[in-house]
């Protein structure tokens, strides 16, 4: 998988790809990695030099140094010439990554030309490659021209959407009902407090983070709740105060509840599997209930069975 490590200095935000991304292991050129550790201080005009001094020694330098000469041409805002390197890299070849790099690139350089149109056209090409960087989006002078365009809204929500893939994803807005602040009280005595829990929203929205304090007892948990498009299913790991990890698995939404099963080793070599499901009972009402079996499915014990009341 290609990886992009995303460095801030001074309030700029400069991309490095990693290595593997080009094919091969970080430069050992003395003369590169001086010109990358300028590129990286915001020095572009030393820097530039240096990468010409690289392309000037070597032909077949790798793609990266291209590309980062025409990222420092554009930070200098001698935009021709930015675009006669990007022409260069786009002619090696490069992966996905570095081609969303480039195109965005290409797309401030025509919004910063007043060159609104043909902008738009590269940064679509730029989404289509992957291109992620929302906070580029809201904050870069170089596409102030493109937010004040009707355009401009509907390429920023793709962005989004690359960057956050799962917010669109319907099966993993599946469990959002349980989302919220809860008083949680034992179903079976409905006026017995047992705690409060908090659900959250994490991860760009993969996953969901309860956050459970029992009431008046020293007990308290993590669950991380998460839906995997592989397997199409979810899973859920809790890890309570007590010690010990839980996972809970083969998470389906189904007949208005996410329904999980549960396994682990019981004694004398036997199974203890169960039941673990969260009815959605409306917008303010959750019931989570636990049951397990170690004789194969003949008795069922339950574990507990809670209601959750939203507060108000």
């Amino acid at each position: 998988m290609h990886k992009i490590i995303i460095l801030f200095a001074c309030g700029t935000l400069v991309f490095e790809f990693n290595a593997r991304s080009q094919g091969g292991q970080p430069s050992q050129d003395p003369v590169q990695r001086s010109a990358d550790s300028l590129f990286f201080n915001q020095q572009y005009d030393a820097a530039l030099a240096k990468y010409r001094e690289v392309l000037a020694a070597n032909t077949s330098a790798p793609a990266v140094v291209y590309a980062r000469t025409a990222f420092t041409n554009h930070y200098l805002k001698n935009y021709k010439e930015a675009m006669k390197w990007y022409d260069v890299v786009l002619k090696k070849q490069i992966g996905a990554p570095m081609k969303a790099q480039l195109y965005s690139r290409m797309a401030m350089t025509y919004s910063a030309s007043g060159e609104k149109d043909k902008a738009f056209i590269f940064l679509d090409s730029a989404i289509a490659n992957g291109y992620f960087n929302v906070y580029e989006m809201e904050n870069f002078k170089d596409y102030e021209n493109l937010r004040k365009d009707t355009r401009f809204k509907t390429v920023s929500e793709k962005v989004t959407g690359n960057a956050y893939p799962c917010l669109s994803r319907p099966e993993a807005r599946q469990f959002d009902f349980w989302i919220g602040d809860w008083e949680v009280y034992n179903n079976l005595y409905p006026n017995h407090r047992v705690g409060t829990s908090r659900i959250e929203n994490i991860s760009g929205g993969c996953s969901i983070l309860e956050n459970w304090e029992a009431f008046q007892m020293a007990n308290s948990g993590k669950s991380q709740n998460w839906y995997d498009p592989s397997t199409k299913k979810w899973t859920q790991l809790w890890i309570g105060s007590g010690g010990g990890a839980q996972y809970f698995t083969e998470g389906e939404y189904k007949d208005g509840a996410m329904r999980f099963k549960y396994t682990r080793p019981g004694p004398s070599g036997t199974m203890v599997t169960g039941n673990f499901i969260f009815y959605n009972l409306g917008p303010n009402k959750v019931r989570q209930y636990q049951d397990v079996t170690n004789d194969g499915g003949k008795t069922y014990q339950v574990v507990y069975d809670f209601i959750y009341i939203r507060k108000k």
